[in-house]
């Protein structure tokens, strides 16, 4: 000790204290050697930022000190700094961003230590600093880092729990309007709240599963399971309760595969058969409509084929375009395709004509008012609301083939799809306004009456964008 090896005092200070572990003179002299020997050392590492270093030499201390009591506590400090600054500067300093569901169990971590017992850590730092004056420095930046994590903590992780709290009380109602108003708030409000995009893409991710779940066919569910998933909570407990209870489970979605494999491959009978081989359940009503179009397609298909060269074939052709469904029929699609644009002008001639029609239904449609609040939360289907749904439904069902017409004629040269965007868009829109806004209503309508006046709305908003 006075010739200053301290790394040599530590070694035999620690082998005396083997066989006299009570002797109070060596074990304050181990304490002062393995400190003066070693923190130097840590407090180079620490600055680099060489964390995996700095907690090596907490360890190589621990064993120098094996028989010491009185120094255990101080490197328990010490190691809690360098996971503090670890923590801090590798997120980018204090002022970084706060990540949700990220950052909130390592900051709860570093505080519950403080906290415990924030005398008896403050003694044990003060004794570092009082054997080792320049660990005051690094000492106090890690006490301004603390103070900014308490901050932290009583600012952004309350807030964090309440927008958490927020968004699973929205998912139970599906109410996305309500998440997305809640992502815009707290943007706003707490400009250091990172993680906001992973519940933007969630809700977004989960929006569209809702629409796969309403469609006439598994096959957007299939795709959505195949290409999806969730990466927060809120969204990950929600798609746990969906599988557990709406969903179909993996044999029938696996069975399903088989039948998409088929259809998409054109082998039409065989999809044919195994998607009435799939056991019922509440997935049934959507694959007997599934069903149903797979059927009316492949014979469609039959009968297309027999008329090519006669004077109905144009229209047969035509007709049969329009019944495709963008998702699903696209072995189909391709298969007509170079008759398709053959006939430009007459596809073009038909998606003008349907588009035609769309805009009349919707102009008798806005005549009449829409479908008002009144309407929406009347206790049975009116012959109004039945008449303006239709409309609405009509004109969509209209715009989404005339769309489709359209484009195919763009794609070969020909066709201006111009106003008629605008108009699809109005349609569409004012379609997922409805169904928005009879969601909202839950709470308030019978269940069977819910689902009997978003049926008569029709499909939900995008499928207008979807090409072949």
């Amino acid at each position: 000790m006075a010739s200053g090896d301290y790394a040599q005092a530590a070694v035999l200070s620690n082998d005396y204290l083997r066989m006299h572990p009570h002797d109070a003179p060596f074990a304050s002299m181990n304490t002062e050697a393995v400190l003066k020997a070693d923190v130097p050392r840590w407090l180079v590492a620490l600055r680099k930022g060489d964390y995996a270093q700095a907690d090596s030499i907490i360890a190589q201390m621990d064993a120098l000190s094996e028989h010491n009591a009185e120094v255990r506590s101080m490197l328990d400090e010490l190691r809690w700094i360098g996971k503090l600054e670890r923590f801090v500067m590798s997120r980018g300093g204090p002022d970084a961003p706060v990540r949700m569901y990220a950052d909130e169990p390592r900051i709860a971590d570093i505080l519950k230590h403080r906290e415990a017992d924030a005398g008896s850590h403050q003694r044990d730092l003060d004794r570092i600093a009082g054997y080792m004056p320049e660990f005051r420095d690094p000492y106090a930046l890690a006490l301004s880092h603390l103070r900014k994590l308490q901050s932290d903590d009583s600012v952004y992780l309350a807030a964090i729990d309440r927008l958490n709290a927020s968004v699973v009380k929205s998912l139970a109602t599906d109410d996305l309007d309500a998440i997305d108003a809640a992502l815009k708030d707290y943007a706003d409000r707490y400009p250091r709240l990172g993680g906001l995009e992973r519940l933007r893409a969630d809700a977004n991710a989960y929006a569209s599963l809702r629409h796969a779940m309403t469609a006439k066919s598994l096959a957007p569910l299939a795709d959505w399971i195949g290409t999806t998933t969730f990466s927060t909570p809120p969204f990950k407990d929600k798609w746990a309760e969906l599988s557990a209870h709406q969903l179909p489970p993996a044999p029938v979605m696996a069975q399903y595969a088989a039948v998409s494999d088929a259809w998409r491959n054109g082998r039409s009978a065989q999809a044919i058969d195994l998607l009435t081989k799939i056991p019922q359940g509440n997935w049934t009503p959507t694959l007997q409509s599934e069903l149903a179009h797979k059927k009316a397609v492949a014979a469609q298909f039959d009968e297309l084929r027999k008329t090519r060269g006669s004077g109905r074939y144009e229209d047969a052709l035509l007709s049969f375009y329009e019944s495709l469904d963008p998702q699903s029929d696209g072995y189909f699609a391709k298969a007509i395709a170079p008759d398709i644009a053959a006939l430009n002008g007459k596809a073009a001639a038909r998606g003008q004509a349907l588009m035609t029609h769309a805009q009349t239904l919707w102009e008798q449609y806005r005549t009449n008012g829409g479908i008002g609040g009144s309407q929406r939360l009347e206790s049975d289907v009116s012959d109004g609301f039945r008449t303006q749904a239709k409309r609405l439904s009509d004109a969509r069902d209209a715009s989404v083939r005339g769309m489709r017409m359209l484009r195919q004629a763009s794609q070969n040269g020909a066709a201006d799809q111009g106003k008629w965007n605008a108009l699809s868009k109005e349609i569409d829109d004012e379609a997922a306004l409805q169904r928005r806004s009879l969601q909202d209503l839950r709470m308030v309508l019978d269940p069977s009456l819910l689902q009997a006046k978003l049926n008569l709305i029709g499909g939900t908003s995008g499928e207008a964008q979807r090409g072949p």
